[in-house]
């Protein structure tokens, strides 16, 4: 994670999310006060984010939540232009700013003065040479009501066969999306890692693994029923005539704006609202 100022956001590119209550008024206010304090601004409601959108822009504000921000994020790692989120959603992992800190440290955004977290993704490849990149999870399932066999390899080692409703492998960002969802592990989002949880096991004891950034995983569909789909991000990438799949940390990363004085594990205990005396420390 870079500590050091940034330089400072003199063009900045505006996505909103239309179907967020609130959103629109909430960007007319952003953009008069981005005008107020000299900086650039172009808005866009637009969804799928137009092509090229973020070229020549020093950042990117997404107004919404996570779910909007994975729209941006090629773009983001393409053009290498910072992404920060005002979240008016749910939960909102990496929407980190209220509308409220956002309205009060723009001024600060302005002169670079925040953080850059360089977030781990994975990339999946099928056996064709197609490959696509995740910030979140790819996510194997049989998209019916039949279970899914799968055979997994960690640098051509056997792992284990898998009899399940599909499997996860979740970045730690993703680590508190679906995958916590099945009972996966919380991972710090600096870990150069990924985990591969099973969704419903039919073995009890198969439980989440998790894997390093040196470590090629293969994963091999043993039964085909045509019902099988890879997605990444939510995104239906791959069916099941293109397995074999291989799954590893990519190395690319996700820059993502933090404020100089964002605490992750106090924005996981409020998220998650775990109890504790020390909830108002970082």
């Amino acid at each position: 994670m870079s500590e050091v100022d940034n330089k400072p956001i003199k063009n900045l590119a505006i996505i909103v999310n239309h179907s967020k209550n609130g959103s629109q008024a909430l960007a007319d206010k952003l953009l008069t006060l981005l005008e107020a304090i000299g900086i650039n601004a172009k808005s866009t409601f637009e969804h799928p984010v137009p092509e090229d959108f973020l070229v020549g822009m020093d950042a990117c504000c997404v107004v919404g939540g996570d779910g909007t921000i994975l729209g941006v994020v090629k773009q983001s790692v393409d053009l290498c232009v910072p992404v920060f989120g005002i979240n008016i959603g749910k939960l909102g992992f990496l929407s980190t700013f209220s509308p409220e800190e956002a309205k009060k440290g723009f001024a600060e955004l302005q002169k670079g003065n925040y953080r850059i977290a360089e977030r781990t993704m994975v990339q999946c490849c099928n056996v064709h040479g197609e490959t696509y990149f995740a910030l979140n999870d790819v996510v194997i399932k049989s998209y019916s009501s039949r279970m899914i066999q799968l055979e997994v390899y960690a640098n051509n080692s056997f792992v284990n066969e898998y009899f399940c409703d599909g499997l996860i492998f979740s970045t730690p960002t993703g680590s508190t999306a679906y995958n916590l969802s099945a009972g996966g592990p919380i991972i710090h989002p600096d870990a150069r890692v990924f985990a591969m949880t099973p969704i419903c096991p039919h073995t009890l004891s198969n439980r989440g693994v998790i894997i390093d950034e040196n470590t090629n995983i293969e994963v091999k569909l043993r039964i085909k029923n045509n019902e099988s789909r890879v997605t990444l991000d939510s995104i239906s990438r791959f069916s099941e005539g293109d397995f074999p799949l291989t799954i590893k940390v990519a190395k690319k990363t996700f820059p993502l704006i933090l404020s100089k004085d964002h605490a992750h594990f106090l924005m996981v205990r409020q998220k998650l609202k775990w109890g504790g005396e020390f909830n108002k420390e970082g």
